[in-house]
């Protein structure tokens, strides 16, 4: 073997260690939970959308739940907080109809991205639409759906609070659909830059068989555009990106990723996830790996304590991890006390070993 051709591998290995996380400390309670102010009706809580950081501010986006069968109707809303852990309602940027019947694409909205474009000076507001009905004699309550992109309306960093301009929808259920996508349409959508070009993961799930039985398959895909703006297109190749981790190779079905490009050129992916062959949850914010932002796989769990001295008992979605100013990163994620229970919203503090 080519002595340079060794030397070149040991070098790129020593300046790029895989990530390894250790947890610093985390929240014993919620930060944002049932009862506290800014959360009167919403009735089953929050579940995924996302959080920035700009200057000192951190800015949540989440999905609040406030229909009568907690996903038939549901609201984006913006709060803000100086320390990540007293946080205040804003406003409100989106509310979906709750059509119950099937009629109305946009019944249901969730996992809500902003994306700040540098060359356009204004931020990219991703979101999900499905639509919803109650009890279908096939199939599972959110339907076909379609993930819009929505501008800023104020030039600037500062037009993160909205309002937001829907322009386009940019991914939906249609003739480029993938073998893998299913009946659930397209129900996450996260953007981020490599190089020049732009991905984007977005996902699905075979739910014609609910409620009858569980979803066998849960999946995420990299679609690719040359702006932010679009137009995005499916890759040809790599979907869906399969994820394996433990001796028995235990497949991963991932849902929301949500995407940072670390200080030494790694990125990261906090996931939701069903474990596939093993049939259970480890219950741990879970995070996939990539070298070149394209190629990915598993990466660890961000272990925290064991469940009996945690406040949740259900893990529900990944929101941000942040980078701050002493090195450390703050996790936030959302998660509930027992399955039925309020989503509340979470925190903990790593770094990176």
């Amino acid at each position: 073997m080519n002595l340079l051709f060794i030397f070149s591998v040991i070098s790129r290995a020593q300046q790029k260690q895989v990530p390894v996380f250790e947890i610093v400390n985390w929240d014993k309670q919620p930060v944002i939970k049932e009862g506290d102010k800014g959360t009167n009706d919403i009735r089953c809580g929050f579940e995924g959308g996302t959080i920035v950081k700009i200057n000192d501010t951190y800015h949540l986006f989440p999905t609040e739940r406030i229909g009568k069968y907690c996903s038939d109707k549901t609201r984006v809303g913006h709060w803000e907080s100086i320390d990540g852990i007293h946080w205040k309602r804003v406003s409100t940027i989106l509310e979906s109809s709750g059509d119950t019947l099937g009629n109305d694409r946009r019944a249901v909205f969730y996992a809500a991205m902003p994306v700040f474009d540098e060359k356009e000076n204004v931020w990219n507001f991703f979101y999900v639409s499905y639509r919803y009905r109650k009890n279908p004699s096939r199939g599972y309550h959110h339907q076909d759906g379609q993930i819009w992109r929505a501008v800023s309306t104020i030039i600037g960093e500062g037009g993160i609070e909205g309002p937001y301009k829907d322009i386009a929808v940019i991914l939906q259920p249609d003739t480029k659909s993938q073998a893998w996508e299913g009946h659930q349409g397209v129900d996450s959508f996260f953007p981020y830059k490599v190089g020049v070009k732009w991905y984007g993961f977005y996902g699905s799930a075979k739910t014609e068989v609910m409620p009858e039985k569980p979803c066998s398959f849960w999946a995420v895909g990299l679609a690719e555009a040359p702006s932010l703006a679009g137009p995005w297109k499916r890759c040809k190749s790599g979907n869906p990106v399969e994820l394996y981790y433990g001796d028995k190779h235990t497949m991963l079905m991932p849902e929301n990723p949500v995407v940072y490009r670390l200080d030494d050129g790694w990125y990261i992916a906090l996931i939701d996830y069903i474990a596939g062959e093993m049939g259970k949850d480890d219950d741990q914010p879970t995070y996939m790996i990539s070298e070149d932002g394209v190629h990915w796989s598993f990466g660890g769990f961000f272990r925290l304590d064991p469940i009996e001295k945690r406040w949740w008992k259900d893990m529900v979605t990944p929101l941000a991890l942040i980078k701050e100013e002493d090195d450390t990163y703050t996790l936030f994620f959302t998660a509930r006390d027992n399955y039925l229970g309020f989503e509340s919203i979470g925190k903990a503090k790593i770094k990176r070993k």
